[in-house]
């Protein structure tokens, strides 16, 4: 009852300071991608669940921002939390068996805390059926000229080749000694034991033991295996275990500083996955080389994880430097590497043949493995760099999108280290201005430059800004790893809310491992132009409701309590003549100011904040005709006035404060045409009033006080065009009318009270130009509308009562 106010009033007027993180995704991230000749953008959610690549029934993994209460979420969608992902800040959630994947997401999507939402893709091992009758064995090392790198070096125990798989084979032979402690990623806490061969086989290929006097010898033998199991028997595995297991390579890597680790992802699918590409940032941000096999559709497509920005993509060869006929290409390729009839461990103890990308990726793993051995101060941007500029041109002197850069030569790659050829990108996206609030969860590419960033067409990278660590780390910036140096622009996209941009120039991109470019994106919210309405500071968000609203009608627009908004515990509301929107928000004493017709997960332009401000407890808010801005400040017992325009943390222009003011606990403010003050006072049970230009340690000009007045609680306070002044009594649930020029202990002219009336705490109070006024009722979640001239005990012309919590002061435009 008025115990909610009275508990809200008291304080820093607390009302709701829970501020519920969020940010939206920016495309859904979820659909299966064109066969295109470069990266393709993160595809949009298709209509229904049939348009999604393979994917696990009745599950979905949420990404989140951190703080985020994950379970809450789940059982929003109707879902349960399987498994947590905690160092990528998402779950797997569990959804009843008849649920609709792609109606989930779009459900998901929608609630605050939700950086996206995706399907459990299914990710299989990229493998060709063997050949038996071959009788060469392991032409590889000797196409990629291992014996003349093992002259240099054959790896070392801290170079480590994580075979991120279905397991490795731990009694094999050729791998004594060498295993570490891996992890188990689809049944946790179980053995890494290989169940189905394939993981065995890459890791053979990379690093099985040499110079042993049995079996084969891998590209780089010294090294040590990190066995990683996210394949099942069948050789299959989701985007929840894929993304754990580059998360456990990371990690390895994280606790390890004096180890150089090298990721080997034989495996993928068609499907962009948000968690992954967390995973394998988090991984590159941890000094990790992550390496993948391109894919065995023989098309000019691009799968995942090799498509993600700064992994390898690694295709296959023939005996004959021949492409092979199954191995994916396009302008995302990095080398080749041979990846037919590759003779390896299997299980058993056993070798066997196998065929494709799978095989090929680990040859350039294992040369990885001995660069990082030799060269460990290089990063994983020079180490792919190494290689890259090394291998041996196949169709053609340069790049060529069916052997990328060549095919890779271990020999050379181990030689004297080269100028690396990549930087880094850094795309801050920003809101309004330069210096506005970050964005997250904004889609974002990369663009081969043209003079003036007009004409694109040619796509390098694609990424969306985070939302914050851990993983992709700052908010609001993309961050894109191994560019090739050179000229580059960029375009940024925000679906929810709405927004675009572009870089008007290009930039470079310069050459050096550590090489950092940022720039600044700055989208803009497409707002409708249409203004007008009721304005309502709800317990965690603003409300608009169309004029004339009546009965139980939703909002026409709703500003929500978000990580984007940052608005925590709303009070105050309040429009410039332009049509910005003023919020005073208590959890965070600020003033966060909107553009027009703001809406949804969107962010303040400009937001007053700071100790320089003074705000420490704002209730109120005004502006004059100037657009001046009047804050009352409740628990300084001040009146603060800021300039037009004002931001971040600027000093007030004026304040009106001290004991000769008579303020005591303001809440509400008001200006009448001439620019005099009225401010309502809790505690003091008084009207105050100051003229124009009032500041400092001034009296009121008159005051509104005494047992005539009735005056017990005063909160809300407007006037009508005659000077006419309407308070609200929240204790004993009545509006106060005083004549114009009232004072002292002046009964008032007429008051709305009683039964029929339906107050019941009112809080807010404002009048439209025909005299009709308006009253939030924050104990019944009502707004509350009387004619003019209203008196006694009667009944609101009508009510509102869609979509309010615990409304406070309104606002009419």
């Amino acid at each position: 009852m008025k115990r909610k106010l009275q508990r809200a009033l008291s304080g820093l007027f607390l009302l709701s300071l829970v501020l519920l993180a969020g940010c939206s995704s920016g495309s859904g991230l979820v659909g299966v991608p064109e066969p295109g000749q470069a990266p393709p953008g993160p595809p949009l959610l298709p209509a229904t669940d049939a348009g999604l690549a393979e994917h696990v029934p009745a599950q979905i993994i949420i990404g989140f921002v951190p703080k985020t209460d994950a379970r809450k979420i789940a059982t929003a969608v109707n879902g349960t939390v399987l498994r947590e992902l905690r160092e990528l800040n998402a779950v797997l959630v569990g959804l009843p068996e008849s649920s609709s994947i792609v109606g989930t997401i779009r459900k998901a999507q929608t609630i605050s805390g939700v950086k996206y939402a995706e399907p459990n893709y299914v990710y299989r091992a990229f493998r060709i059926p063997n050949d038996p009758f071959f009788s060469s064995k392991q032409w590889g090392p000797q196409k990629i000229n291992a014996p003349g790198a093992w002259d240099v070096p054959t790896g070392s125990a801290n170079s480590v080749v994580a075979v991120v798989d279905s397991g490795v084979s731990s009694t094999n032979p050729e791998f004594s000694g060498k295993l570490l402690t891996g992890t188990n990623c689809v049944s946790p806490g179980g053995i890494t034991d290989d169940d189905n061969g394939h993981g065995t086989h890459v890791a053979g290929i990379a690093a099985a033991i040499g110079d042993n006097g049995i079996g084969i010898a891998g590209i780089a033998w010294a090294a040590s295996i990190l066995p990683i199991k996210v394949l099942d028997a069948s050789g299959s595995g989701t985007n929840a275990n894929v993304a754990c297991g580059i998360q456990a390579g990371a990690d390895f890597a994280a606790s390890n500083p004096g180890m150089r680790v090298v990721e080997n992802l034989s495996l993928g699918g068609p499907a962009y996955s948000q968690v992954i590409k967390d995973a394998v940032d988090s991984a590159l941000q941890s000094n990790v080389l992550v390496i993948a096999a391109a894919g065995n559709d023989g098309k000019a497509t691009v799968l995942f994880p090799a498509g993600y920005p700064g992994v390898m993509a690694v295709g296959a060869t023939t005996p004959a430097n021949e492409r092979a006929t199954f191995s994916t290409y396009g302008s995302h390729l990095s080398v080749v590497a041979p990846g037919v009839d590759i003779y390896s461990t299997y299980l058993s103890g056993n070798f066997k043949y196998l065929s494709g990308t799978s095989m090929a990726a680990p040859h350039v793993s294992g040369t990885a493995a001995l660069v990082r051995a030799l060269h460990a101060v290089l990063s994983p941007a020079q180490v792919r760099s190494q290689i890259e500029q090394t291998a041996t041109r196949l169709g053609g002197s340069g790049f060529n999108p069916q052997f990328g850069w060549g095919l890779v030569n271990a020999a050379a790659a181990v030689g004297t280290p080269v100028a690396s050829n990549y930087g880094n990108v850094q795309v801050s996206v920003t809101a309004y201005t330069t210096t506005g609030p970050s964005v997250p969860g904004a889609d974002v590419i990369l663009w081969v430059g043209t003079p003036s960033c007009s004409g694109l067409t040619q796509v390098v990278q694609t990424t969306q800004t985070s939302s914050g660590p851990p993983g992709a780390g700052t908010a609001g910036v993309a961050v894109f790893n191994a560019v090739p140096a050179g000229s580059y622009c960029a375009t940024a996209a925000l679906a929810s809310p709405s927004g675009k941009g572009a870089t008007a120039l290009p930039f470079a991109v310069t050459a050096g491992g550590t090489a950092n470019t940022t720039e600044t994106i700055l989208p803009v919210p497409p707002f409708s132009p249409d203004i007008s309405g009721l304005y309502v500071a709800n317990s965690s968000s603003i409300t608009v409701y169309a004029p004339g609203a009546s009965g139980n009608v939703a909002p026409i627009r709703t500003l929500p309590s978000t990580f984007n908004t940052k608005i925590n515990g709303p009070v105050a509301v309040a429009l410039d003549s332009a049509g910005y929107i003023y919020v005073a928000a208590a959890g965070n004493p600020s003033i966060l100011v909107f553009p027009p017709g703001a809406s949804g997960n969107w962010f303040p332009a400009r937001t007053i904040g700071g100790t320089s401000t003074r705000i420490n407890s704002p209730t109120g808010v005004a502006l004059d005709s100037a657009d001046n801005l009047f804050v009352a400040d409740f628990n300084t017992n001040s009146i603060l006035v800021f300039p037009p325009g004002a931001n971040g943390n600027v000093a007030p222009a004026r304040t009106i404060g001290g004991v000769s003011t008579g303020l005591n606990s303001p809440t509400g403010v008001a200006l009448d045409s001439a620019g005099n003050l009225y401010v309502t006072n809790r505690n003091g049970a008084s009207i105050t009033v100051y003229p124009p230009a009032a500041t400092g340690n001034m009296p009121p000009a008159r005051t509104i006080s005494g047992t005539n007045t009735e005056l017990t609680f005063p909160l809300g306070v407007a006037l009508d065009g005659t000077g006419n002044l309407y308070v609200t009594n929240l204790v004993v649930n009545s509006i106060l009318v005083f004549p114009a020029g009232a004072t002292d202990n002046v009964p008032p002219l007429r008051t709305i009270s009683g039964t029929n009336t339906g107050l019941s705490s009112p809080t807010g109070v404002v009048l439209d130009n025909a005299g009709n006024l308006y009253v939030t009722n924050n104990n019944v979640n009502s707004i509350t509308v009387y004619p003019p001239g209203a008196s006694g005990n009667v009944p609101p012309s009508r009510t509102i009562s869609g979509g309010l919590v615990e409304p406070s002061f309104i606002y009419l435009r």
